[in-house]
């Protein structure tokens, strides 16, 4: 027993070299990769075999790598993957936790081996598992691999196991020291997109205790607020202090949310400047580890502001519409209505559902539709919608006459956003038009027909006399014409058709006409005629 220990002390010399090299190498090295190259030379070395590899298990948690290895032919380190299966002897060594040796392949009937050790000659193989730490899954797996059968002792199999467990040792070292790196370049770059943010000059940071303290902000909240960086320090600044009272029950809210939760909803309150002054300010914040909480602030007090001028804008817009007496409208290009103005609901009978769309073609008169409709369609063209059509008058029952005009309202590009018109009631002066018209025409029927003068087109009409202190020469058919004019017959035909026609349209207009005679009338109708004939009254 004696001479066969004594001749294992070379190996055994060889197994305590290589680990005691690799202890340095795990210690030395922050390079993953050199170190199981290392490793897997180093046990080729010490057990005598020319093959070794290291296989990585995946994050599938089925396939392994041939992340690292001595001996092998090309195309197997880096690229070659295998399953790890119930068959394999690197899925029973992955599972039990212990070595797996197989002193001859060729006779194995238990497992079965992946083609490439096959192409690379291996008849003996010996699994390793490379332990995780802490709970985490195996590394993978430290297989030592021989062309000739062989058995593998089991001192040999107990430095296996410790060089495995060394090489585990500097795997969770180098992989919880990328942790420590990551974690602290995402640390880095937090604190860097956080120093950027917090020199923004339009956001402000303030760093504050649930107590009321404001410990620390960055300049852009000191300018909205109105102190200085002294006054930050000397302890001068309270949010409990800076919130008007009729805002504290929000503000009391916001902390218990922030406290809760970790995280406060945004809101809008008013804050008190360093002069007594009042400022607008958008806050959200977050509590931090160390139970203080960071919050963002934007100074939104020209929005208000704004929001505030429209609001009496709108106000003063809407009182306007509401008290014209024309019907106001807005509508799409197309004729669509979008809104209709309480005249309109009230005159036409429609609801405001009923009226949006083209609902209120239902109040425009069947006959009036299709011209309403061609206005619009011709409206974007002619940069004007304009047209007259009779309104449903729903108190009345009626109809009445109504001019329509819209003009386009353009958004900052130039396009037409929607159009912007009015409706007003012209019935009085269409049935104006319609009684002088038929008062023109009655005119015309009762007048005695005048005889044709020649208009100045005759040669005799116009011509100078020999004479020149006699008056101009004058056709016969311009003497008759005058002759006509001046008789007491056409001014009585024209007196009466003036006045018939006055009283007209007096009566159009629902009033009651001036008493003016008819020898008034007459008298200037005769003023009229000898205008036209040139005679002295």
């Amino acid at each position: 027993m004696g001479e066969v220990e004594e001749s294992n002390y070379p190996e055994l010399l060889r197994q305590q070299a290589a680990l005691a090299r690799f202890g340095e190498l795990a210690l030395r090295s922050d390079n993953l990769d050199e170190i199981l190259a290392e490793a897997c030379r180093l046990v080729g070395e010490a057990l005598g075999t020319d093959l070794a590899k290291v296989m990585e298990l995946r994050e599938d948690g089925e396939t392994l790598l041939v992340r690292a290895g001595v001996g092998w032919k090309p195309g197997v380190v880096g690229e070659t993957t295998v399953k790890a299966s119930d068959m394999t002897s690197e899925a029973h060594a992955l599972k039990t936790g212990e070595p797996m040796i197989s002193p001859d392949i060729a006779q194995e009937t238990r497992f079965s081996y992946p083609p490439f050790l096959l192409d690379n000659g291996v008849r003996a193989v010996a699994n390793v598992p490379i332990i995780g730490s802490d709970g985490k899954p195996p590394f993978g797996i430290l297989q030592v691999d021989s062309r000739e059968p062989r058995e593998f002792a089991e001192n040999d199999t107990v430095f296996l196991r410790t060089y495995a467990n060394l090489l585990a040792a500097a795997v969770n070292r180098l992989r919880a020291t990328g942790d420590l790196r990551d974690r602290e370049a995402r640390l880095r770059r937090s604190e860097e997109r956080f120093r950027r943010v917090a020199e923004i000059e339009t956001v402000g940071v303030i760093f504050f205790a649930t107590d009321g303290r404001i410990t620390d902000g960055n300049a852009a909240f000191l300018r909205m607020s109105g102190f200085t960086r002294e006054d930050l320090e000397a302890g001068l600044l309270r949010w409990d202090e800076l919130t008007p009272p009729e805002w504290m029950p929000q503000t009391l809210r916001g902390i218990e949310q922030l406290t809760t939760t970790g995280q406060g909803a945004p809101f809008e309150k008013e804050y008190l400047r360093k002069d007594g002054s009042r400022w607008w300010g958008l806050f959200a914040g977050r509590m931090l580890d160390d139970g203080t909480a960071v919050e963002l602030v934007l100074d939104i007090s020209d929005r208000k502001v704004a929001e505030g001028a429209l609001r009496d804008s709108e106000a003063r817009l809407r009182s306007l519409v509401e008290e014209i007496p024309q019907l106001v409208f807005r509508s799409r290009s197309s004729g669509e209505r979008i809104w209709g103005s309480p005249q309109w609901i009230a005159y036409s009978g429609q609801s405001e559902e009923e009226s949006v769309g083209l609902g209120w073609l239902n109040a425009v008169h069947p006959d009036d539709r299709a011209a309403t409709m061609a206005a619009w369609n011709e409206a974007e063209a002619r940069g004007v919608f304009s047209v007259e059509h009779r309104t449903y008058h729903a108190a009345d029952r009626t109809w009445r006459w109504f001019q329509s005009r819209a003009t386009p309202v353009r958004d900052a590009e130039g396009r037409i956003a929607e159009w912007f018109g009015t409706s007003t009631d012209i019935d009085d002066q269409v049935q104006a038009r319609e009684v002088l018209a038929r008062g023109r025409s009655s005119w015309r029927r009762r007048s005695p027909r005048a005889p044709p003068s020649c208009g100045g087109r005759s040669r005799a009409c116009g011509r100078r006399s020999s004479s020149a202190s006699r008056p101009r020469r004058t056709c016969g058919r311009c003497r008759r014409w005058r002759q006509w004019v001046s008789s007491p017959a056409a001014l009585r035909t024209t007196s009466t058709t003036c006045c018939r026609a006055s009283r007209a349209v007096w009566r159009s207009r629902s009033s009651v006409p001036p008493r003016v005679g008819r020898q008034r009338c007459c008298a200037t109708s005769s003023r009229h005629a000898r205008r036209w004939t040139g005679r002295p009254g």
